[in-house]
């Protein structure tokens, strides 16, 4: 029995010391060891990519760059405010902000954005086209572009598919744009379409789409067989489409043999684009502008030439229409003291609330209309050359040469 108690004796005598061991070392370790560590930067998460073929590229583990730290976004700011930017170049090591135009330095790289509820899409060069995590800039997944020469021009969503244009410059009398057709549930390219155009083509960097069809110069494309179609329309210098919804696409553009590119409005049935389109204001130019659905309203920008007593002036229009009335403005409002000299591409993009209007020139600011009226609420500085912008339903996002992408909160919320 003794010995028995001796050997309890010196188990437990042994447990002790093993605890007290334990103890000592956990203890050390907790001095050595800060009680708050760093939080990873983005580029130290861990990509996720989802499986893919092959069309897919890995996206590379030190991208994108945070450059600006992500906040909680403010529930109501006073003001729309910039809480997140974030690098998308491939390699952000040697991205230096913000961008500096006088001495050459491109801080981002020019391209297209398209923005989904949950989703961000770019299509850069270089770099291909894109996927991002809106909650905290992550690249996801990266489709290499046949070209790396030939700029993206624009970008998509039918509703099921993402389409993407670039234009690839063959020749000094020839070019092709080729449209890429991804999946953006699995992230994976579905087709490709080349399309050749001669010395007397005009290759246009906007296209359309409305359900079942994309819609491109003198040409529109079935989304489900990708059969290419003629149309009764051919369009130069830069047109633009928007549809409503209700069965109509809008078009800014210039359909006049003379090709004075005096851009007009023009309607057509959806259902149609071989047919004749209806009747619409042609009596404005539309010079090179986007159409936004919001409201309820068609919206673009117009720029009229106006003989007034010291000359002719040229202003620019703020312009709405009704759907069921695309032959007069319900709104129409002259904002020419926001607009800067045009040097580059206008923009346009609406939420719940505002029309946000910006041009890819120096000047880097973007101004927000009231939809009910048109009339102007401020301004907001977040580049020098804009490429793209969008809603996602909280949050809009926009494409800039300065920071790349940028989240802006804005006061009125979702």
């Amino acid at each position: 029995m003794s010995h028995a108690i001796n050997h309890q004796r010196q188990r437990i005598t042994l447990l002790v010391s093993l605890f007290t061991l334990v103890t000592l070392a956990c203890a050390a370790l907790s001095q050595a060891i800060p009680s708050q560590l760093p939080s990873p930067s983005v580029s130290q998460i861990s990509t996720a990519i989802t499986s893919t073929p092959l069309a897919i590229q890995p996206a590379a583990q030190d991208t994108p760059t945070l450059t600006s730290p992500a906040t909680a976004a403010p529930t109501h700011p006073s003001q729309p405010v910039v809480v997140a930017h974030y690098c998308i170049k491939a390699d952000c090591s040697d991205y230096t902000y913000p961008g500096d135009m006088m001495s050459g330095h491109m801080g981002g790289v020019p391209g297209v954005l398209l923005v989904l509820p949950g989703q961000l899409w770019t299509a850069v060069y270089p770099g291909g086209i894109q996927e991002w995590n809106p909650q905290d800039g992550r690249l996801l997944n990266s489709i290499s572009a046949d070209y790396e020469t030939g700029n993206f021009t624009d970008i998509q969503y039918d509703g099921k598919q993402i389409w993407v244009s670039q234009y690839i410059p063959l020749s000094a009398t020839e070019s092709s744009k080729v449209l890429y057709v991804i999946d953006p549930s699995q992230a994976h390219l579905i087709k490709k379409i080349s399309i050749k155009y001669g010395e007397s083509d005009e290759n246009a960097e906007s296209f359309g789409v409305s359900p079942g069809k994309v819609w491109l110069e003198h040409r529109w494309i079935n989304t489900d067989s990708f059969q290419i179609n003629d149309a009764s329309h051919y369009f130069g210098c830069d047109e633009h489409y928007g549809y409503d919804g209700q069965g109509l696409m809008w078009v800014t553009g210039e359909a006049d043999p003379t090709y004075d590119c005096m851009q007009d409005l023009y309607v057509w049935s959806a259902a149609n684009p071989a047919g004749q389109p209806l009747p619409s204001d042609t009596q404005g130019s539309y010079d090179g502008s986007p159409l936004v659905l919001a409201n309820g309203k068609m919206w673009m920008m117009a720029k009229n030439t106006v003989k007034t007593s010291s000359g002719w002036s040229h202003p620019w229009l703020l312009t709405a229409y009704n759907l069921n009335d695309p032959k007069k403005p319900a709104i129409q409002v002259d904002i020419s003291q926001y607009m800067p000299e045009l040097n580059g591409n206008l923009l346009m993009a609406a939420d719940n609330k505002v029309i946000w209007i910006a041009s890819d020139t120096i000047k880097g600011n973007i101004d927000y209309y009231e939809l009910d009226d048109g009339h102007h609420m401020g301004s907001l500085q977040v580049g020098q050359l804009i490429y793209g912008m969008g809603f996602d339903g909280s949050s809009l996002w926009v494409l800039d040469n300065v920071h790349g992408l940028e989240q802006i909160a804005l006061p009125w919320g979702g």
